[in-house]
């Protein structure tokens, strides 16, 4: 499982990318990412894969902002059925939660 957090979310996220690893010094598509949502959290299932390097490709051109965090992790079908459902919570008591320059 990969867990990427961007900088942004909505119309200012990151839309596309692609995600590799090195194997042998060639590098291997791990997978084409989509987030026409704009989620500013992705918890991507992958295959388990042996590798020292990973490499990030953003395919959103003007896009302000970029990754503020990558976590690689190998966790059991159950917990990560669970994080994907986690992945767009941003509601609370309160209401919908804005990141500090979203505010006006």
């Amino acid at each position: 499982m990969i867990h990427l957090v961007f900088q942004n979310r909505g119309d200012l996220a990151i839309k596309k990318l692609n995600i590799e690893y090195q194997r042998e010094g060639k590098w291997i598509l791990l997978g084409e990412i989509d987030n026409p949502e704009g989620f500013r959290r992705l918890v991507l299932p992958v295959k388990d894969t042996k590798s020292n390097k990973l490499r990030i490709t953003l395919k959103d051109e003007k896009v302000p902002g970029g990754i503020c965090e990558i976590r690689v992790y190998k966790e059991s079908p159950k917990t990560l059925e669970m994080a994907q459902r986690s992945m767009n919570v941003r509601k609370t008591e309160i209401g919908e939660v804005n990141l500090p320059w979203e505010n006006d």
